[in-house]
Order: structure tokens, then sequence, then C-alpha cells
């Protein structure tokens, strides 16, 4: 609910009670994994990146490939934007690396499309600020027709419109939340 209506006060005082209630809680894998995977997306949406990054850390250094694959997959895509965006450049070509071998690892049907997209945000650091709306707007276009191509299925659990509501926020110089906000009107 929180992240489809992009409602992020307090944000991190909701983290807070997630972790407080996976430390306290035994829950089975496949619910800890979509919790930490949500409040990894609200940060993302608050703009906390930092934080962000420390929870999809947490994930990635906690992955079960026989539960919920698809999150392992689009935390891979939040951590590397987390970084970008966090203008750390060693860091997020850190991530860029290991996501790129964890999707060679997973010889997934649709590693094409893992990897370009990867590579077509690697691009981003490298650009002068004049030629980064150009290659966001790439970027989109790349996702709308990957989803066109497998029918509508982006396979990334909601990853791929949450980058698409990034780059719209970028395009439109908006926050992450008034992006996503705009997509529920």
């Amino acid at each position: 609910y929180l992240i489809n209506f992009g409602i992020v006060e307090e944000v991190e005082k909701v983290a807070q009670q997630v972790e407080d209630g996976l430390s306290r809680f035994s829950l089975n894998p496949s619910t800890e994994k979509v919790l930490l995977m949500n409040t990894a997306i609200l940060l993302f949406i608050a703009e906390k990146f930092e934080t962000c990054s420390l929870w999809c850390n947490r994930l990635i250094k906690n992955r079960n490939k026989s539960i919920r694959p698809e999150i392992d997959r689009g935390i891979q895509f939040i951590k590397c934007i987390s970084f970008y965006e966090l203008e750390d450049i060693d860091a997020f070509e850190n991530s860029l690396r290991s996501a790129t071998r964890f999707f060679n690892k997973e010889k997934d049907q649709y590693l094409s499309y893992y990897l370009s997209f990867l590579s077509k945000t690697r691009k981003l650091a490298d650009l002068p600020t004049s030629e980064v709306k150009g290659q966001l707007k790439n970027i989109k276009v790349f996702i709308n027709q990957m989803r066109d191509e497998i029918q509508g299925r982006v396979p990334l659990g909601g990853i791929d419109e949450m980058t698409i509501c990034w780059i719209d926020s970028r395009l439109n110089s908006i926050s992450i939340v008034e992006a996503v906000r705009a997509t529920k009107q």
C-alpha cells in the first residue's frame, strides 16, 4: 500500500519497525524476503539511497535461490540505481559488475534483457550531464519495448515500473514519490 501510493512519510521509522519485527518474530523465508524487498523499494521511492543500498545488500547476502527469484533479480537493479544516485562511481561500478556476474550465473531466459539494461545503465556514469536525460529516455524506451516483446511481462517483480518512475522523476525534475503518485491518477 505504501509503495503503490508513494506514501513515504516517516519511511525510516517504518524501516525500523520492519527491522524490529524481523528480529522479534520468526517468519517463513518468503514472507521475510518480501518484507525486505518492500522496505528497500520504499526507501528507494523516498530517495533514501544509502539506507536502501544497505537493505539491498541484506537481501543479496541472504539470498535463497528457490524462494521468489524475481526479488533476487529486481534487487540487483535497485542497488545499482541507488549507487548511481549517491554519485558513488566506485560502488556503482562494483554493483554493476556484481549484478552482471549474478545474471550470468542465473542462465535465465531473459538474460539478454538484464545485461542490456545494465549496459544502458552503466553508460549513465560516463555521460556529460547534458546527455543523461537522453540516455534515461533510451532506457525507458528499452524497458517498454521489452515489455511488448514478452507480452507485457518484464520478469522483475515490478522493478521495471519502479525504474520507469525513477526515470520519469529525473526527466521531469520531480521526486520519485511524485512520479509514483502520477501513475495512480
